[in-house]
């Protein structure tokens, strides 16, 4: 998460230290859901198998299970592994051996909490598809608390705005340069999410692999390029975005219900 861009956008009036004492606030749960950062939390459990979490970190990892429940296995975050054996988390994406997809889909991998105590076994936790949907909470949360009323929220495409005035918001199109739009959309009080095939992938033999997989097959995800999930709630549309590419908008459909709109090129 360290690597990505988070724009604020303020239209009311603000103190000059509101920004700062933002980025101090959400620094230390962006630091330690990255298993990437030694220091993290996440680290410290994918390393030693169990770890005492606190509340907050509790609260998404029970989050994260219960939508994957829900989408069967359309979001699972016990796949660290399964992301690094492709190389989208560690070293250069390629194709890995076939069996080293075997020996992965092979394991059993388990997730518990006892208390605050979570235990894993044969998985690496990988928070990477909530993570900034999360981050985006966590901020519309305190600019609440300041008093905030009207701002955009940009954090690596995933959007959230507030207050009275409506925004336009541009879909990328998947098929075309970035920057150029398949669809322009107007939002207020809302959050905009889309997971797609055209940022994080390679070719291989004329085929894309994304970053994106279905955890059942070990394979990337291959039904749609993007999906768009707007939604009252950014962890909700950032989860569901991942979950509909994975497992199809019929799924998606069952899952959320009224109050939610999904665009899927």
């Amino acid at each position: 998460m360290a690597d990505t861009i988070f724009t604020v956008k303020i239209y009311n009036s603000l103190n000059e230290g509101t920004i700062k004492e933002l980025e101090i606030y959400l620094a230390p749960y962006a630091n330690n859901i990255d298993r990437y950062n030694k220091a993290s939390i996440i680290h410290k459990l994918n390393e030693r198998g169990d770890y005492e979490c606190p509340q907050w970190l509790i609260d998404l990892i029970e989050y994260s299970q219960m939508i994957n429940k829900k989408t069967d296995s359309g979001f699972d975050i016990t796949i660290g592994e399964l992301i690094d054996i492709w190389g989208f988390g560690i070293g250069t994406p390629h194709l890995p051996a076939a069996g080293e997809i075997k020996n992965f889909l092979a394991k059993k991998r388990m997730l518990s909490i006892d208390g605050n105590r979570v235990n894993i076994e044969n998985c690496k936790i990988d928070l990477g598809g909530l993570g900034k949907g999360f981050l985006l909470e966590k901020a519309r949360q305190f600019l609440g608390k300041k008093g905030i009323k009207t701002y955009l929220l940009n954090f690596g495409g995933n959007i959230f705005c507030n207050g009275e005035r409506q925004f336009k918001i541009g879909i990328q199109d998947p098929f075309s340069p970035n920057g150029q739009y398949k669809k322009v959309i107007t939002i207020k009080n809302k959050a905009v999410s889309t997971s797609g095939d055209y940022e994080r992938y390679f070719e291989k033999n004329g085929k894309r692999y994304c970053h994106i997989f279905d955890p059942k097959t070990g394979y990337p995800q291959c039904l749609y390029h993007s999906v768009t999930v707007i939604s009252d709630s950014p962890m909700d549309s950032d989860v569901l975005s991942t979950a509909i590419f994975v497992r199809g908008k019929i799924m998606g459909s069952k899952i959320i219900g009224s109050g939610f709109d999904i665009l899927i090129f």
